[in-house]
């Protein structure tokens, strides 16, 4: 097993408990990663090993640099550790980059919806990157869940991507401790539910469409329900399985 050491550059607080761990890549040997993979950390703590993967938040070809975004979890070890102690200028041992939640380019379907709620938004920020950056004909739909806009991971980068792609990239948020307005159409108050889903694909051609979805089990069973009901097949649906690492 070939371990890398990787040097903090940058600590980006994204949200009260959410940081963004900012690497440099190796002078001599660089990381080679694809959009929507992991990066497994290696820790001391105590005099025990501990072994993490992260998801990357950044993509190769958008991203200069390497970056995974970590939630803190109470009692979490590992989370804690790196909220806690992990500063700039430390060294991390990290295995080689894995994982096959991959963006797969399909010259039919040419409209890709990204479903995602709290920190399941990781890698898919990732591919919402590759697919803006690398794929001109493709257009992005964000649906993203949160309790409020103060645990929206990554809004200003979202923002950013709105401004700057405004013409193929389109975010729902759906905002469940809040009351919304209505002349904000795109903040929903609510869940990402079946109703909702509905809503959004009505005047989508669904067999043109690729999703991708990451988020607790309750969101990933909703959307592939709804997906199902619009008889959109399973070879055009991709999840990740999502946990909240301690």
């Amino acid at each position: 097993m070939f371990l890398y050491t990787l040097k903090i550059f940058e600590i980006r607080k994204e949200t009260e408990d959410t940081v963004t761990l900012c690497f440099k890549q190796p002078a001599l040997r660089k990381i080679k990663y694809q959009a929507g993979q992991y990066l497994t950390l290696v820790f001391r703590i105590n005099g025990r090993r501990y072994i993490r993967p992260y998801s990357f938040s950044s993509s190769p070809l958008f991203d200069s640099v390497l970056e995974i975004t970590v939630k803190r979890i109470p009692n979490g070890i590992v989370s804690n550790h790196i909220h806690d102690i992990v500063r700039v200028g430390d060294s991390i041992e990290v295995m080689q980059p894995m994982g096959d939640f991959l963006y797969h380019p399909d010259n039919n379907r040419d409209q890709v919806f990204l479903w995602g709620a709290g920190s399941g938004i990781t890698p898919l920020i990732s591919i919402v990157k590759q697919i803006l950056k690398e794929f001109p004909l493709v257009r992005v739909s964000l649906i993203y869940g949160n309790r409020n806009n103060e645990t929206t991971i990554f809004a200003n980068l979202i923002n950013k991507l709105l401004k700057d792609y405004s013409e193929r990239f389109k975010v729902w948020h759906f905002i469940t401790q809040l009351s919304v307005t209505q002349d904000l159409p795109y903040i929903i108050q609510g869940r990402i539910n079946k109703a909702n889903i509905l809503h959004i694909m009505k005047d989508i051609h669904a067999e043109k469409s690729l999703h991708y979805i990451c988020g607790p089990y309750g969101l990933k069973e909703s959307v592939k329900e709804s997906l199902a009901h619009l008889n959109i097949s399973s070879d055009q649906i991709f999840s990740e399985d999502f946990e909240l690492l301690k």
